[in-house]
């Protein structure tokens, strides 16, 4: 489990290098970094990437249309 949060970190920070925070993959990483905290229960933090993800959905969409 350990191996794979530092997996998902690291392609979290390259992701925003290279896409920025309003990108698709972005928003999957917000979402699945959050699921990973949730199933860990620590619920704090999946709020955090969970709210992250939802407030910067808004946004991408909102530049889409």
């Amino acid at each position: 489990c350990f191996v794979f949060v530092q997996m998902l970190n690291r392609s979290f920070e390259l992701c925003l290098k290279t896409y920025g925070e309003k990108h698709m993959l972005t928003l999957r990483l917000y979402l699945n970094i959050g699921i990973l905290y949730e199933d860990n229960r620590d619920f704090q933090k999946a709020y955090d990437y969970f709210v992250k993800w939802h407030e910067t959905c808004q946004e991408v969409r909102r530049e889409k249309c």
